[in-house]
Parts: C-alpha cells; sequence; structure tokens
C-alpha cells in the first residue's frame, strides 16, 4: 500500500472509533485522569472540568460551552470549535 494510500486508510479507521456525544452535560470532571475519547461533540456542557494539557485533537466541538474549565496547555491540533463558548 502506497504512503497516500495507507494515509486515506489510516483517516478512515479514525472516523469508525470516533465517538459521537450529544447533548450531554459533563459536571467537575477530571479529564487528565479520565481521558475524554476523540469524536464529535455537540451541545454538549462542560461545568467546573480540568482539561489542562489534556489532547483534545482531532475531536470537534459544535455548539459546545465550557464554563468554569481549567483548559491551559490543552492540545488542540486539528481540533474543530464551531459556536463554542467559553466563561468563567
Amino acid at each position: 500500500m502506497g504512503a497516500k494510500a495507507e494515509k486515506g486508510f489510516l483517516n478512515i479507521l479514525h472516523i469508525m472509533h470516533a465517538t459521537y456525544t450529544e447533548s450531554e452535560s459533563f459536571d467537575r470532571i477530571d479529564f487528565t485522569t479520565t481521558p475524554l475519547p476523540t469524536g464529535d461533540y455537540e451541545d454538549c456542557h462542560f461545568t467546573n472540568c480540568n482539561l489542562s494539557g489534556v489532547n483534545l485533537s482531532q475531536s470537534n466541538f459544535i455548539g459546545c460551552t465550557f464554563t468554569g474549565c481549567c483548559l491551559s496547555r490543552a492540545r488542540l491540533v486539528k481540533t474543530g470549535l464551531k459556536g463554542v463558548r467559553v466563561s468563567g
């Protein structure tokens, strides 16, 4: 398999293993010890969560809110943020 075909195959595998989460609330979760699965999160609410240094790469957050969350040093490589609100 050529390098280009292999990369496409790996992208398909990533899509097959990604999670889809809609309208969930996450309250006071320390994602440094409980990893957040790579995937798509739509209309989810994160309140007082610790995401410091967490790898959020290749996840998509659509219409999500982050209230009182620590996001310092979070890895956001190829992360989608559409209509996201961050406060407090």
